[in-house]
């Protein structure tokens, strides 16, 4: 749990600065579009895992784990892309 508290951080810190904010307020009209186009192909895997996983069938059989999960990845896709190879 200590990593995932630090790596956290370190996200909130460096990734997603008060900068990264700030210039994706500026550029809204551009950048959404852009991360949308990033994550596409991510958001709609999301989607189907979401749709076809049941309780039973979801892997490690953590169903609030794997809803949480596929929301936070779903919605921080909306906001943030990388576009580095």
């Amino acid at each position: 749990m200590d990593e995932v508290g630090v790596d956290c951080q370190v996200a909130i810190t460096s990734t997603l600065s008060v900068a990264y904010w700030s210039d994706l307020a500026d550029n809204f009209a551009t950048a959404i579009p852009t991360n949308l186009a990033y994550n596409a192909g991510y958001m709609w895997v999301d989607v189907v895992n979401y749709v076809f996983f049941e309780k039973a069938t979801v892997p490690g059989e953590d169903w609030s784990f794997f809803v949480s999960y596929l929301l936070g990845d779903f919605s921080i896709r909306l906001f943030y892309h990388d576009d580095t190879p």
